[in-house]
């Protein structure tokens, strides 16, 4: 299982309870602060069968092609779902900011699918509502999917 931007880690977290101490986890975050925490955070959960990275995901497709049974993409997004929770979130959006997300996200996905497994999983969640970052995301990714260069072959 690969949680391939996982701080703080409550997915992860839960995704290794559920794994009942069996099979091997990944777990990845982007900044190595981030990581940081995430790694307190599975130290202090008593996880011991994951490793937790600090790499950008086309590094880690790289190194483990169609490797993962499962994937999850928890991705960083323009975070318009934290407006009621977090004021500062409100005052940093912009569409440019959803433009950039969007392209990054898609990003994400494509080195994402390139890690699975064929058959595999892929889950990708946001806490946004931009249909940028939701709905348009996941319709480019799934025309990448259709095109002959795209990752068909990791999807049979």
């Amino acid at each position: 299982m690969l949680d391939l931007c996982a701080a703080p880690g409550g997915n992860t977290t839960h995704i290794a309870e559920r794994m009942n101490q069996e099979g091997f986890l990944l777990t990845n975050e982007l900044y190595p602060a981030r990581a940081k925490v995430l790694s307190q955070n599975m130290e202090y959960m008593g996880i011991r069968y994951a490793v937790v990275t600090n790499e950008i995901p086309s590094r880690l497709a790289e190194r483990f092609p169609g490797y993962f049974d499962r994937v999850m993409v928890d991705a960083p997004c323009s975070g318009e779902g934290m407006f009621g929770k977090d004021h500062d979130a409100s005052e940093e959006w912009s569409l440019e900011n959803v433009e950039q997300c969007a392209a990054w996200q898609l990003d994400i996905l494509h080195h994402a699918g390139e890690m699975l497994l064929p058959g595999g999983k892929l889950v990708y969640s946001t806490c946004t509502f931009s249909p940028e970052e939701n709905e348009g995301t996941i319709s480019q990714f799934l025309q990448l999917l259709e095109t002959p260069s795209g990752l068909s072959a990791f999807f049979s």
